[in-house]
């Protein structure tokens, strides 16, 4: 406890955590008391085959998260605010929309069997009401975690580390659609909400820095130009 407490005594931003707490709150308030009026489930998943071990990515998400935001945090304080602006506006997003436009799917089979891998999902199906599915938290979580990652300096100094981090953010996102907790609708839009904060937090920096190197080095060329 001593060591834990000399660590956040030198990275304080962790305890930005815990505004998840109100967050997570808001999410079970809506599961609570929200009636679904919309239904997301379409034509494509109606042909989108139930797989099983597809269980063992979706679980995975539950140690992507946290490896995500503890890796972030200890190697950077800059990264570490911009994954926690898009873990928690992505979040907060979908907990509004779901206010706005409450929605459920029907996708979910009857289980019969009983081997492990049927066994954690009809688990997960017990604990994890097919309500308030669209966005998907799932999906726009994971995207935040990836995002990070692919931009850290210290992660992205191994191609390996990179490309399994890519790779397990595809299988991810299918996985909620193979063990129907989610609708191919409901990724799709925690696709769109991810983009929303993706570009402004990733893109926009890099392409403000390649304008500014740019001009930086233009009138580094007319100074030794004018020089000579």
């Amino acid at each position: 406890m001593k060591k834990l407490h000399n660590y956040l005594s030198t990275h304080k931003y962790f305890y930005l955590l815990l505004l998840f707490i109100p967050l997570q709150m808001w999410f079970q308030y809506n599961e609570w008391t929200i009636v679904p009026k919309y239904f997301t489930q379409t034509l494509l998943d109606q042909r989108i085959p139930f797989i099983k071990e597809f269980a063992i990515p979706y679980v995975t998400w539950f140690l992507f998260i946290p490896f995500g935001v503890i890796y972030i945090g200890a190697y950077s304080k800059k990264d570490f605010y911009k994954l926690f602006i898009f873990l928690f506006g992505g979040m907060a997003t979908a907990n509004a929309i779901f206010v706005l436009f409450p929605n459920a799917q029907g996708l979910r089979p009857s289980i019969h069997a009983s081997d492990p891998l049927s066994s954690l999902i009809k688990f997960m199906y017990s604990v994890d009401s097919p309500t308030n599915v669209c966005p998907s938290i799932h999906v726009i979580n994971t995207f935040a975690i990836n995002s990070a990652l692919q931009h850290s300096e210290e992660f992205k100094k191994s191609r390996i580390r990179k490309a399994s981090s890519n790779i397990l953010t595809v299988l991810i996102c299918l996985s909620t659609v193979f063990i129907k907790q989610h609708s191919v609708f409901d990724v799709l839009c925690g696709i769109v909400i991810a983009s929303c904060f993706y570009i402004p937090l990733y893109v926009q920096p890099v392409r403000k820095f390649v304008r500014v190197r740019s001009i930086y080095r233009a009138k580094r060329k007319a100074i030794n130009h004018e020089e000579r």
